[in-house]
Formats: structure tokens, C-alpha cells, sequence
């Protein structure tokens, strides 16, 4: 008796093995044709699970834990100079891992869906950038340290890959500006500190410089108060204005810029 694999009229095509055209697909002609074992060795591939090595040619490679077909545990990925060490989960860098790029930087810390998330160190190639702190969906959210290549170093809370909160930045010549920010710019009330031991409390607004009210070291007292808006090109009718000067109005990074 002649098994079908299929209701209805029989294939005019044969699946494999050595059938005539016309002739009924069986059983045994299926298990030996050419495509149903190129499917097996797909679903095979598709549920391998333990520890394999992948080929990708002149390009790289990954070697680590399978489940089921995906990456998951730990493992080496290395492609086309990209190099990932650490752990995966459903075919994505979740857990602890190093990630080196082909410009020689690199990030050792937590992952999440194949970007970085939660606590992280991210550097470049000469380790004159580098960022330690909280990361979220890829990008620094959180309090973190930043330190930049002219020995600048802001260290504070970050929203989305910007300042945003409360913060210091500390400049080379050991000045250091503590206040708020908001989305990348200063905003609100901070306090200058110059190396010299002088200090200053300044308000801003989106960025600018609106008031200052500088400390004098010699009477131990603070100056009256500077508005934007009471100054002339030439300082204020009663006397001569900072607000303006490099000492004072110094300029912050927004964190946006330089930071990858």
C-alpha cells in the first residue's frame, strides 16, 4: 500500500530520490531527497545547544554557549575588528562584558539587550577619555565621572548621554563649578571656585550667565549683587562688571558633544 505525504491530488513534481515525475511521494523517497536533508541540517544548526565555534570566513568569528540555536551564556565574538568577551542571552550581549571597537576604545561593564546598561568604564584607545559611572539603553544616565582629554573632569548626574541635575566640573588650573544642570546646560543657581581660594555665586538661565555675586577675600564679605540686565557694554552705572570676563563666565561642555 502506497503512504502519501499530503491530502489531495498526488505532486506532479518528485520531491527527490530517484522518482519519476508523476510518481507518489513516500515515505522513503522523502527521507533520502536531497532537500528534506538540507532542512534537517537547517533545523539541526537551528537547535544546536552547548559550546560551538561559528566561521564567518576572513572576518571573524564567535565561539561560546548555544541554546536552541541562539547564543546564550558566555562566549568570544570577533568581527571585522570589532571584539565582544562576555556573557549572552537569546543572541544578545546581556550580563558582564568588554567590547574593544576597531579605533582601539573600549567599554568593560553590565549589558541589556545588547547595549550598555547599568554600571561601566568606557575609554578610548590612550585612556585620556574615559567615562565610570551608570548607563542606560547605551548611554550614560545616572551619576557618573567624566574625564576629557585637556584634564578637564565633570563628575555629577547625566540624563541620556547629558549633564542634567547636580554637579562639579573641574577645570585644569584647579578652578571647579558646582551647581545644576539641565539637558547639557547649566541652569539655575551654582557656585565658582577659583584655585585661589576666591568663590563666586552665579544664577543661570539656559546656559547664560544672569547674576553674580562675588566673595571678597580681604573683607570676608560677599559684593553686591550683578544682573545682566543692569549692564552696559561698559559695566554697571555704580561700577565696572565681571559678567562677561573669561574668570566668570566660563564655559561648561554640555557632555553632548564630545561624548560618543
Amino acid at each position: 500500500m502506497t503512504e502519501y505525504l499530503m491530502f489531495g491530488p498526488k505532486p506532479k513534481v518528485a520531491i527527490g530520490g530517484d522518482r519519476k515525475p508523476n510518481q507518489p511521494a513516500t515515505w522513503g523517497t522523502l527521507l533520502h531527497s536531497k532537500e528534506f536533508k538540507e532542512q534537517m541540517e537547517n533545523l539541526k544548526d537551528a537547535a544546536k545547544t552547548g559550546f560551538f565555534r561559528e566561521e564567518y570566513g576572513d572576518e571573524g568569528y564567535f565561539e561560546g554557549d548555544f541554546l536552541y540555536g541562539q547564543r546564550h551564556g558566555k562566549g568570544v565574538h570577533c568581527f571585522r575588528n570589532f571584539f565582544f568577551e562576555g556573557e549572552f542571552k537569546w543572541g544578545k550581549m546581556e550580563g558582564k562584558g568588554k567590547r574593544i571597537e576597531p579605533d582601539g576604545s573600549e567599554y568593560v561593564g553590565a549589558w541589556k539587550e545588547g547595549r550598555e546598561h547599568g554600571f561601566g568604564e568606557y575609554r578610548n584607545k590612550e585612556s585620556t577619555f574615559k567615562y565610570t559611572g551608570e548607563w542606560r539603553c547605551g548611554k550614560r544616565h545616572g551619576y557618573g565621572k567624566q574625564e576629557y582629554e585637556n584634564r578637564d573632569v565633570y563628575e555629577g548626574e547625566w540624563e541620556d548621554g547629558k549633564y542634567h541635575g547636580r554637579g562639579t566640573y573641574y577645570y585644569a588650573n584647579a578652578d571647579k563649578f558646582t551647581g545644576l544642570w539641565t539637558h547639557g546646560v547649566k541652569e539655575g543657581d551654582g557656585t565658582l571656585f577659583f584655585s585661589d581660594g576666591s568663590h563666586s555665586r552665579r544664577v543661570y538661565r539656559n546656559g547664560r550667565l544672569d547674576r553674580v555675586q562675588d566673595f571678597d577675600l580681604q573683607s570676608g564679605k560677599y559684593s553686591g549683587v550683578v544682573r545682566r540686565e543692569d549692564v552696559s557694554e561698559g559695566g554697571s552705572k555704580s561700577r565696572p562688571t565681571i559678567i562677561g570676563s573669561p574668570r566668570v563666565e566660563r564655559v561648561v561642555g554640555d557632555g553632548a558633544k564630545s561624548v560618543p
